[in-house]
Order: structure tokens, then sequence, then C-alpha cells
């Protein structure tokens, strides 16, 4: 490895993909308080301390960043109702059963509902689900759609309360 391999990481402190020239090239990870392994081509080399690993490869470590979820994720609707995927495809209201529904790919064949819903599991019973996929609310039962998950926990409690 060269001067030019950068190590980004993928758990802070702990864990890296080394990369040269946007391709990747290898593992790093951190062991303990001090202790690096590279894997470099199948072979994996131990290294007692950070300075000991940088003598022998020259690596540039890439800061890690914390993602914001809020601030990458825009919520979107579907008919009034709120949606848990950054786009809705092939996006229907479904007059026999009132739901609204969309694929999250365009090519899917997988229905999602959007909004919130309780479900009757035949486990665990009553629970709230976001967007949960047309199958499973044909398989149990369910009371929704709900435009806030708030507006779900209430009728959740309701249900639980009368079985």
């Amino acid at each position: 490895m060269t001067a030019n391999t950068l190590a980004k990481p993928l758990v802070k402190d702990r864990f890296w993909i080394l990369s040269r020239n946007g391709e990747s090239v290898g593992l790093l990870n951190r062991i303990g308080d001090s202790h690096y392994v590279v894997t470099d081509h199948g072979r994996k080399i131990a290294f007692n301390s950070k300075k000991t690993l940088l003598d022998k490869y020259p690596i540039r470590f890439i800061k890690h960043q914390a993602r914001d979820v809020a601030a990458t994720y825009t919520q979107k609707e579907v008919h009034g109702y709120p949606i848990n995927s950054k786009k809705a495809f092939n996006v229907i209201y479904d007059l026999n059963r009132k739901l609204p529904m969309f694929n999250k790919r365009e090519d899917s064949k997988c229905w999602f509902c959007a909004g919130h819903y309780i479900i009757n599991f035949t486990k665990i019973g009553w629970t709230t689900a976001s967007c949960p996929k047309l199958i499973t609310l044909d398989r149990y039962g369910y009371k929704g759609p709900f435009k806030t998950a708030e507006d779900a926990k209430e009728a959740l409690k309701y249900a639980k309360s009368t079985t």
C-alpha cells in the first residue's frame, strides 16, 4: 500500500475500508485500544500500535462523518399518508380495500401500504407498523391506515383493551 491509500471508516474508530484510486484494496480493523489488523489481498497482518501500522502502511484516514438521518431522509406521502421510502412508484389507491399502495422500486411486484397501521399478528397480538407490505395486511387482521404514529398508538391502546 502506498501513501495514496485511504482508510474510509465504516464503524467510527473501529473498522475501515482501505481504498486506492477509488478501488477497495483491503480492510483495517482496530482490536482493543491499540491493536490493528490489516487484511491485504487475503493476508492478515497484525500491528501493536497505530505508529507501527503507519510505518509499514502510509495510510490517510478519512474523518468519520455521522449521518443525520433526519437531514438525509425527506418524508414523502402517498394519497396523504406518510411513507418510509425515498421514492414511491406505481402509486394507486385500492378502492375496495381503501388502501393507499405503492412500490419501493419501479420494477417491483411487492406492494406496500402507505400510512401507519395496527396489525393483529397470530403469535404476538396487536402491534403498530409503518408502511407494511400488502401481503401482511392480507394475512392478518388490521386497522388503518392512520396518518400519524400517534393515531395508530391510540388505536392500538383501544384494540388491546377490547380484546
